[in-house]
């Protein structure tokens, strides 16, 4: 199964999570705009996510532990030399290049609340100022930049709007009675 598609800033090439046979692989693979040409970027693993750098030269990604720690990662697209931007800090996913290249926004799941909840972050791509720029009680997932740089769009839900099975199965039983009121 192909998922999370990206268009280089080009259009030339498509970035794209691939689930392989085993489903805790998960690779990154390019390929070009009209489907031909897939090779794998970065395979062995559990990656997603990816995004183009504004020039096309880079893919940032996140890469899954069996701990659930994720690593925020570049990938230099013709060397295929790898590096850390976030590393050994929880879950973190989607991560999405600045449109000047100069940071990355990602959200960061905080695993000390129960439930987790995701709040969005920058930093700068050499892996300094780290910025909490999201809070409260909704989960903020799925970030992206506008055009300009000057706007982040995100999807917010009530963090209580995630909860376990169990929980869920309560309030459906719960809810039928306030509905008679």
């Amino acid at each position: 199964m192909h998922a999370q598609p990206d268009y280089s800033p080009d259009a030339e090439k498509i970035a794209f999570m691939r689930w392989q046979s085993d489903h805790w692989q998960r690779d990154i693979w390019i390929m070009d705009a009209d489907g031909e040409n897939q090779e794998p970027l970065v395979s062995g693993g559990v990656h997603g996510w990816p995004d183009w750098f504004p020039d096309g030269t880079k893919i940032v990604y996140s890469k899954y532990y069996n701990d659930l720690r994720t690593d925020i990662m570049v990938i230099d697209i013709s060397s295929k030399d790898t590096s850390a931007v976030v590393e050994d800090w929880g879950p973190n996913h989607t991560p999405r290049w600045s449109p000047d290249g100069s940071k990355i926004l990602f959200n960061h799941e905080d695993e000390h609340i129960p439930g987790g909840l995701w709040n969005l972050y920058t930093i700068n791509i050499d892996g300094t100022g780290l910025t909490q720029i999201t809070y409260g009680d909704y989960h903020h997932a799925y970030p992206d930049w506008s055009p300009d740089g000057s706007k982040i769009v995100v999807a917010r839900a009530f963090a209580h709007a995630c909860m376990h099975k169990e929980d869920a199965y309560k309030l459906a039983r719960e809810i039928p009675k306030y509905l008679r009121n």
